[in-house]
């Protein structure tokens, strides 16, 4: 994950054009039964987020759950803990 900090996510903007291809191959990892993995991994995405703008971030998530089966379940967990329930919740979310 050391090299993902250090030589990925320092194109801060930059890396809008290969965001598909990051997430594509992030969101899997999220997946795994190590918990220090997949804080790393949540820690990584938050910061990618910070970067690039929660909309482009979850668009591509969204992307993912159809380009591969296989991450679906994954991504659909990962937006759960996400994406407000409520107005009062995302009205918060647009304070910070």
């Amino acid at each position: 994950m050391v090299l993902v900090d250090k030589y990925i996510l320092r194109f801060e903007k930059e890396l809008l054009v290969s965001l598909s291809a990051f997430v594509l191959c992030i969101v899997p990892a999220l997946d795994d039964q190590n918990d220090e993995m997949v804080t790393k991994i949540h820690h990584i995405l938050h910061r990618t987020e910070k970067i690039v703008g929660t909309s482009k971030l979850f668009g591509e998530i969204w992307k993912t759950m159809l380009r591969s089966p296989r991450s679906r379940l994954t991504a659909i967990k990962y937006l759960d803990t996400k994406i407000p329930r409520t107005i009062d919740e995302a009205s918060e979310l647009n304070k910070s």
